[in-house]
């Protein structure tokens, strides 16, 4: 993929001091971000904070606990994303990114506030797994 391809800014969230904790030096010095954006939903029933993050190399999915827990990294290769799409729920979304060898999936939940910057984002996903600009 061509290091020439800007992120779109809206996709690049300032990183918390959270999430800066959660990655510690998990991404290279060189590695560009394109997609850094904060979710508020842990998952489908708790609201939280929760990260998307995907570089030239990989999409991350970090999850920053609070009072005590462990925070949670998630990675698959971009080469390795097949499906990526969102779902309407009751009140909520969810972006649900799955592996073209169908070993398993990653879903990322959002609040109803979220759902439009997230449907482009699944779309900035599918065009930087296919090596293509965000959009």
């Amino acid at each position: 993929m061509s290091e020439d391809i800007q992120a779109a800014p809206e996709f690049t969230e300032a990183e918390s001091p959270a999430l800066a904790a959660a990655l510690g030096g998990r991404l290279g010095a060189d590695e560009h971000v394109y997609i850094r954006m904060a979710t508020d939903m842990v998952d489908a029933t708790r609201f939280g904070e929760r990260w998307l993050l995907v570089t030239v190399e990989r999409l991350l999915l970090v999850t920053c606990e609070s009072e005590g827990g462990e925070d949670h990294v998630a990675e698959i290769p971009l080469d390795a994303i097949g499906e990526v799409r969102t779902l309407d729920l009751v009140g909520a979304g969810q972006l649900e990114i799955e592996r073209k060898d169908q070993t398993g999936q990653q879903v990322v939940y959002y609040s109803r506030s979220l759902a439009a910057i997230f449907g482009e984002a699944a779309e900035a996903i599918r065009n930087l797994a296919k090596g293509e600009p965000p959009g």
